[in-house]
């Protein structure tokens, strides 16, 4: 193989592959080469553990001949699903460096598209004619010349999709090829990497205890709990029963004195883990509860499939089982090129929000992620504790949002994330809190430019979340956090996950 001739720099430019009507006749597959373990495919659908490292091969054979100058592209369909944050192809030593061939083995020219959260790892103006049946293969992660590969997403997905399309002289875009779409199944690592214990901060002298066990691989995503725990509580019997969000649900006697913790020990592997301590406060009124405010589901926009992974009632759900938040405020992005998209979730999360209601166990509150450029204020959360509101309107400018949140049970929150929210506009009455933690990282310089000004304001965390997985503990990810491999030049990861915000 030689490098792809002219590119040895980075360049970050976007590449469009849009399907229009009509269609072409091909088929294709998908083979996954393990860099350690077995490989997958090639087949119409793979399967996959969480984080392997290794090749994507994806292969298409047209079903009638192309003539040169045509155009074949391959792009990614769920948005919110990515075989990397950005595809390359200007250092093969590099991670997702991509190549593209004939079945002869010889290089053939390409786009790819280079920016962040790549979509579409190449598009091909063929050179020469390709004949019915011979075969074009787009390798991802390709490892031939010294590169580490690519690393299969993190947080185990349902049916993910490429899809092949096809132009012709004349055509303005891509005949979608409907035989030639590929699947692609992320499950979680087949044994348990950790446990986490999640117990209240409080409980009164002679309540019953209510807390939850999470059973999670090596990389974050949940599995069914073995048998053969042993679980305790300052020396007592402890109730346990399996929820719909893969957790353990525990519950035992109050203990008799502050500072007990749930424990666990996995009699089979000897992993252990135990809770946060239990402050048993008889008669309190001063108490600390647990949620997020920050955590993302379908949006229709960028997060855009309604499925098992984005579901509103999923997240709630999540919150109140898997990881015992006392509190969740849940929504999604609006978005100004995209204003109707809101009203596709918007009725969504309310319903599910008021299923998962449950006064004096879990408060729900309805939320979103308003977005605009820097100098107009950035990204703020907006969060409603009123289930009723109307959908909010992409179009808001910050002026606005405060004073229709001024003096109201709803909040505005700053936070860093995309777009950092500028701390030149403040309205004490509506934006009481701001987010100095999230999954980007932490940023005691963002929270310092508010209270530098005289501002006052609650300093909270928020995951920023993009798995409908409020509350889930923190974990290194080579998506999210590890968006930069490919300008650094080395394999990235970051925190993913993880802050909260407590009262």
């Amino acid at each position: 193989m030689t490098a792809k001739p002219g590119r040895s720099e980075p360049s970050f430019e976007r590449v469009h592959l849009q399907f229009g009507e009509g269609s072409f006749p091909a088929t294709a597959t998908i083979a996954f080469e393990a860099a350690r373990g077995a490989d997958a495919g090639p087949a119409p659908s793979v399967t996959l553990e969480a984080g392997r490292l290794g090749t994507w091969l994806v292969r298409f054979s047209p079903g009638a001949d192309l003539p040169a100058g045509a155009q074949i592209g391959l792009r990614r369909l769920e948005n919110d699903f990515k075989l990397a944050w950005r595809f390359q192809d200007y250092w093969p030593d590099a991670q997702d460096y991509v190549t593209v061939e004939d079945e002869a083995g010889e290089p053939m020219p390409f786009q790819c598209d280079c920016a962040l959260k790549s979509r579409v790892p190449a598009v091909m103006t063929l050179p020469r004619p390709l004949a019915a049946g011979q075969a074009i293969t787009v390798r991802i992660g390709d490892r031939r010349r010294g590169g580490p590969g690519s690393v299969v997403r993190s947080a185990a997905y349902e049916a993910a999709h490429l899809a092949w399309g096809v132009r012709l002289e004349g055509d303005e875009l891509f005949r979608r090829a409907p035989d030639a779409v590929v699947e692609i199944n992320v499950i979680p690592r087949a044994c348990v990497a950790r446990y986490h214990v999640f117990a209240p901060s409080q409980t009164a002298a002679g309540e019953p205890l209510t807390g939850a066990v999470l059973p999670l691989d090596i990389n974050g995503n949940v599995l069914p709990a073995p048998e053969g725990l042993e679980l305790t509580c300052d020396g007592r019997e402890v109730e346990v029963r399996p929820t719909d969000s893969g957790s353990l649900r525990l519950r035992c006697a109050a203990p008799a004195e502050s500072g007990a913790h749930l424990e666990l020990r996995d009699l089979e592997s000897d992993l252990k883990a135990r809770s946060n301590p239990v402050r048993v406060a008889p008669g309190s009124d001063l108490n600390v509860y647990w949620g997020e405010f920050h955590a993302h589901g379908y949006d229709a926009a960028e997060i855009n499939v309604l499925n098992s992974n984005t579901h509103p009632e999923k997240a709630y759900r999540y919150g109140k089982e898997a990881t015992r938040l006392d509190f969740c405020g849940m929504g999604s992005h609006i978005f100004r090129h995209s204003p109707d998209a809101v009203h596709k979730w918007w009725d969504l999360y309310r319903e599910a929000a008021r299923e998962h209601d449950e006064e004096g166990r879990y408060v729900t509150f309805l939320g979103c992620e308003w977005r605009d450029s820097e100098p107009e204020g950035g990204d703020r959360n907006l969060v409603w504790r009123d289930l009723d509101v109307p959908a909010p309107d992409p179009t808001w400018k910050i002026g606005e949002i405060y004073e229709r949140f001024r003096g109201r049970p709803a909040m505005v929150i700053p936070h860093v994330g995309g777009t950092p929210a500028t701390p030149g506009p403040h309205q004490p009455q509506a934006e009481r809190l701001c987010e100095m933690v999230s999954g980007h990282g932490q940023f005691e310089w963002f929270a310092q430019a508010y209270l530098s000004k005289g501002c006052r304001l609650g300093l909270v965390g928020g995951s920023d979340g993009h798995t409908a997985r409020p509350g889930h503990p923190r974990v290194v990810s080579t998506f999210g956090g590890g968006r930069w491999a490919s300008v650094l030049r080395m394999r990235d990861s970051g925190w993913s996950g993880g802050p909260l915000l407590a009262v």
